[in-house]
């Protein structure tokens, strides 16, 4: 009934389309040689926030971007010891701006990763001390990339809820 009811060039172009779709999954399930582990940025970033002994606050604020990274290409381009550092070290940022009332200074984009990224430079040796992420194996390099990243996510995502 359903045939009739389509018409047999619909029901054609979806068999071929699936057998397309079946075809090349399996072709990649070849290529990664059957292996699917992931290794997800949660894990690392609630080790990190127990051994760092952070708040809650600061925790629950990183979530928020780790959650944001699966909707970009962050978590292709980075490793999950970086997203979870980068996302700690911009909750640790935002916690810091809120306890010094500078929230309404940096509104924008480009105001927050200028202020990250020089207190980044300027207080190194108060991040390292915070967010020592050298001893997770993460570059001050590759922070900041990853960091730009996030940031960029997590205006983006504003952006789209304040025009909805």
């Amino acid at each position: 009934m359903l045939r009739q009811t389509l018409g047999g060039n619909y029901c054609q172009k979806y068999t071929t389309s699936k057998r397309n779709i079946i075809e090349t999954e399996h072709y990649l399930l070849r290529v990664l040689n059957f292996v699917m582990e992931e290794d997800l940025p949660q894990k690392y970033m609630l080790n990190f926030s127990r051994y760092l002994n952070l708040s809650a606050g600061i925790v629950q604020n990183a979530w928020k971007y780790l959650n944001d990274s699966f909707f970009t290409s962050v978590c292709v381009s980075f490793t999950p010891e970086e997203i979870a550092c980068g996302c700690l070290c911009i909750a640790i940022f935002e916690i810091q701006c809120e306890e010094h009332s500078n929230a309404t200074a940096i509104a924008t984009k480009d105001e927050f990763l200028n202020a990250i990224s020089q207190d980044l430079s300027q207080n190194e040796s108060v991040w390292s001390t915070r967010c020592p992420w050298k001893l997770f194996g993460v570059s001050d390099s590759r922070l900041v990339a990853v960091v730009v990243e996030l940031v960029h996510s997590r205006f983006m995502v504003q952006e789209l809820e304040s025009t909805s």
